[in-house]
C-alpha cells in the first residue's frame, strides 16, 4: 500500500502534467490557428484542486482527457507509433520525475482492467509531453534569454531591484493570468521583487533616494516596464 504523503506528491505531479498539457496544447492550437477545446478546468482553477480530494482529481483526469481527444481529432495530438509508446511507458513508470508519477497516478487510481484500460488513454498525455520536450527546451531557452535581457535594462537604468527575480516571478504568475499579471507589472512591480533602497544609486532618481520614495520609485519602474521594447 502506498503511503498517503507519496501519493499526495503523485497527485501534485499530476497537477504539474496537467499546467504543462494545457500549455502545450495552448501553443500548437494557436500555431495551427485553431480554437483551444472547450473544458471546464482552466489554470486558473488549478489554484483550487486539492490534490488530496479524489473528486478534484477525477476532474483534472478527465480534462486531460478532453485535451488529448480533442488534439487527436484536430492532427495535433501524439505521433508515437505502440511500439514506441510501450517503450516510453515502460523506461518511465518508475522513473522518480513528474512524467513517471502521472504513470504511476493512473495504476493507482484503477480499480479494475477495464478502468485502467479506460484511463490509459491518458497516457497520451504523457507521450504528448515526452515528444514535446524539444519545444519545452526551445521555450524555456528563450524565455531566460528574455529574464536575462529585462534584467541587463532593469540594471543598466539604475533601478534599485533584482531584476531577474522580478521577471522570473512575473512570468510565472503571466502563466496564470495574464492580464492581471501585466496590471501588476506596469503599476506595481515591487509586487514581484522588493525594492532594494539601500542599494539605490545617487544620481539617477534625484539624488541619493530615501527609503520613503520606495512608491515613486516602484511607479517609476511599473512605467519604464510598460514601454521597454525587447
Amino acid at each position: 500500500m502506498q503511503n498517503p504523503e507519496d501519493l499526495a506528491d503523485y497527485r501534485q505531479n499530476t497537477i504539474f502534467l496537467y499546467m504543462t498539457l494545457y500549455n502545450i496544447a495552448q501553443r500548437r492550437c494557436k500555431e495551427a490557428g485553431i480554437p483551444f477545446p472547450s473544458i471546464s478546468l482552466s489554470l486558473e482553477d488549478l489554484r483550487n484542486v486539492d490534490p488530496l480530494n479524489w473528486d478534484d482529481m477525477q476532474g483534472v483526469m478527465d480534462n486531460a482527457k478532453e485535451i488529448i481527444r480533442y488534439l487527436k481529432e484536430t492532427g495535433l495530438g501524439p505521433k508515437s507509433s505502440p511500439e514506441e509508446r510501450e517503450a516510453l511507458i515502460e523506461e518511465n513508470f518508475d522513473a522518480d520525475n513528474p512524467e513517471g508519477a502521472f504513470l504511476r497516478e493512473i495504476m493507482a487510481r484503477s480499480r479494475n482492467f477495464k478502468t485502467f484500460a479506460e484511463k490509459l488513454s491518458l497516457v497520451d498525455t504523457f507521450l504528448l509531453i515526452e515528444e514535446s520536450k524539444n519545444e519545452l527546451a526551445a521555450i524555456e531557452e528563450t524565455r531566460k534569454e528574455v529574464i536575462a535581457k529585462v534584467a541587463k535594462e532593469i540594471e543598466k537604468a539604475g533601478f534599485p531591484v533584482d531584476g531577474q527575480k522580478l521577471i522570473t516571478n512575473y512570468m510565472k504568475a503571466y502563466e496564470k493570468d495574464k492580464k492581471e499579471a501585466f496590471k501588476i507589472l506596469t503599476t506595481n512591480p515591487a509586487m514581484f521583487a522588493p525594492l532594494q533602497m539601500d542599494k539605490a544609486k545617487k544620481g539617477l532618481f534625484g539624488g541619493k533616494p530615501k527609503p520613503e520614495e520606495g512608491h515613486r520609485i516602484n511607479k517609476e519602474l511599473g512605467r519604464f516596464l510598460k514601454h521597454l521594447k525587447i
